[in-house]
Order: C-alpha cells, then sequence, then structure tokens
C-alpha cells in the first residue's frame, strides 16, 4: 500500500517543488511565445492575485512553523513542571530524614513533633503514589489535611505553598503551549495547499516580468 508521501511528491521532495515552478513557469510562457500578450492594465491587476495566493500558501507555513515551535517548547514546558512536582516530592522526604522526625535531641518527642512527621510522612506517601509525567492537578491542599498545632513546620507549610504554586504555573504555561501546537481546520488546509499555492504564486510572477519584458521591446 502506498503511504500518503508516495503519492504527493512535491510533499516528499523538496526538489520536485523546484522543477514544478520551472514547468509551470514555462507552460504560463507558452502563449508569450506564441505572441499573445495580456495589456499593461491587465497586467498590473495580475499584481493583485499573485501576492494573495503567495499569502495563503504563507499562512499555511507559518502555521507549520508554529506549530512544530509550540512543540518543542510543550516538551520543555512539560519537564519543568515534572521537576516541580520531584522537588516537592524530595522535599517532603528529606524532611522525613531531619532532625524534626530523627529523634533529634533537639526536638521534644511530644504529640506534635509526632503528628508532624506523621503528616510529613503521609504527603510523602500520596506524591509517590502519583504519576508526575501525566501532570496531574494536584494543589497543596490536594496533601492530608493539618488538623493538629503545625507550628514546627510552619516553614514547611510555606515552602510547599509556594512551590505547589509554582507547579500549577507551569502546568498552565505547559498546557498553553500545547493548544498553541494544534492547528485550524483552515491552517491544515493552507499548510497542505502552500507548496503549490507559492509555486503558482512565484510562476505568475516571473512570468508577469517576461510579459512586462516583452512590452518594454515592442515600444524601443
Amino acid at each position: 500500500m502506498d503511504s500518503f508521501f508516495s503519492s504527493e511528491i512535491i510533499l516528499s521532495n523538496s526538489t520536485f517543488f523546484f522543477f514544478m515552478t520551472l514547468l509551470l513557469t514555462g507552460f504560463l510562457h507558452i502563449p508569450l511565445w506564441c505572441g499573445k500578450n495580456l495589456s499593461k492594465i491587465q497586467w498590473k491587476k495580475i499584481d493583485y492575485l499573485w501576492p494573495i495566493v503567495a499569502g495563503i500558501g504563507l499562512m499555511g507555513t507559518v502555521s507549520e512553523v508554529r506549530s512544530r515551535v509550540a512543540s518543542d517548547w510543550a516538551d520543555t514546558e512539560h519537564t519543568r513542571a515534572v521537576l516541580s512536582l520531584e522537588s516537592i516530592n524530595d522535599y517532603t522526604v528529606n524532611q522525613l530524614n531531619s532532625f524534626l522526625c530523627a529523634n533529634d535531641a533537639r526536638v521534644d518527642e511530644g504529640i506534635a513533633s509526632q503528628q508532624s512527621c506523621l503528616w510529613l510522612s503521609e504527603s510523602a506517601r500520596y506524591l509517590q503514589s502519583i504519576n508526575f509525567n501525566e501532570l496531574p492537578n494536584v494543589t497543596f491542599d490536594s496533601l492530608p489535611k493539618i488538623t493538629f498545632s503545625s507550628d514546627l513546620i510552619d516553614s514547611d507549610v510555606m515552602w510547599l505553598q509556594g512551590m505547589f504554586d509554582n507547579y500549577q504555573t507551569q502546568k498552565y504555561v505547559y498546557e498553553s503551549t500545547v493548544l498553541e501546537t494544534k492547528k485550524h481546520p483552515l491552517e491544515e488546509l493552507f499548510w497542505y495547499l502552500s507548496p503549490y499555492l507559492i509555486c503558482i504564486a512565484i510562476s505568475v510572477r516571473v512570468t508577469k516580468v517576461s510579459a512586462e519584458l516583452k512590452m518594454e521591446r515592442q515600444f524601443e
């Protein structure tokens, strides 16, 4: 079974674009070689045609460039968002190994200390249960609720809240970038037709120049 590009020669090899342009230009020159030509005013009207055709072709090209660039940036933004989640996870795990939860003599082994460590442990367990690559919609409120006096971990809570806000920002940027990779149906059509349209515009423009030169020679 033939592939898409095997049936669309001009899209499979850019060299064919050059030869197709030459072929079409030669075809449009046939009336000139046969002694037929448009008037100067008629050729001036052609100046409205070929820029419009080229502009439509360039619209398809621009949409493709935008989609490709956005796709590359989306990968970068996805990586940044995942790293934000990994930083949050690493922080909670590291805090479990800190002096607060390591029976350090500086910490009063009271209920508050035990509850703080339990909360950090449950938070770490929750974070490790989710798939970071899927960029889940998690916030600080997704962690287990703090139902005790959190004086011992106030700084941890503030840091985690800031990091979750940063993650949500990165996630929003990623999702916005992904939207830019998608094309409108008209942009898809223009992208498909863009090589042909630009080819036609170039051929018409070259033919117009040849016709004007021929007219100038006739009036010399």
